[in-house]
């Protein structure tokens, strides 16, 4: 029984984003299950404290929530070295990239692989337009994001996220239950979803599950 969500952040600027996400996991899984359920925060000065020394192993009675910043739409080479050293025996994760608007490419894809070969079972993945550090050259155009919509749609993703680690949790057919078919973001999709709220343009996150 899930008893624990972790949330790793390794963008500083998005962690409003990542925890938020966590948080609102935590919550809803609170209110189903007869346990009570923590949730823990980590950001990226945490993270290295936490594996200086030794791989840090997650079982599956958690959910860790992993979050990384798309630099040229690629995960970058120090949160790839971080995320060695986290290892999943059958551990449900949801994957989220935060990119500033300008698309993430592979990123989510890249994620996605290497969270798998640790021994994790992504059940949700998604991406959100966020700036990736407070001096970003970037920052003008999305000092405003997340935004109030932002905060909806993570509230939107955070129940169907939790409404499937319900099914998965639930299931007492072990291939189910610990293999949750993959994504779909393998086959050939459109960019960052981009909607017109009054006269402006904006790239709305987009999720798979």
């Amino acid at each position: 029984m899930i008893n624990r969500v972790v949330s790793i952040n390794m963008n500083i600027a998005a962690a409003d984003v990542v925890h938020g996400i966590a948080g609102d996991i935590a919550g809803r899984l609170n209110e189903a299950l007869p346990c009570d359920v923590v949730c823990e925060c980590y950001n990226f000065c945490d993270i290295i404290e936490m594996v200086k020394e030794d791989v840090v192993t997650f079982d599956d009675e958690t959910v860790v929530v992993i979050g990384v910043p798309s630099i040229r739409n690629r995960v970058p080479l120090p949160c790839i070295t971080l995320l060695q050293r986290f290892m999943g025996r059958e551990t449900m994760l949801v994957a989220i990239v935060t990119h500033e608007g300008r698309g993430y490419g592979n990123t989510l894809r890249e994620l996605y692989g290497f969270v798998e070969a640790q021994g994790f079972k992504v059940v949700s993945a998604a991406a959100f337009v966020a700036r990736q550090t407070e001096n970003s050259i970037a920052k003008r155009f999305v000092v405003q994001r997340p935004d109030s919509r932002d905060f909806e749609m993570i509230k939107v993703f955070g129940t169907a996220t939790t409404n499937k680690i319900k099914r998965l949790a639930g299931s007492e057919v072990e291939l189910m239950r610990v293999k949750p078919a993959p994504l779909n973001f393998y086959v050939k999709r459109r960019s960052t979803v981009i909607t017109v709220v009054g006269n402006i343009k904006r790239k709305d996150p987009e999720w798979f599950l």
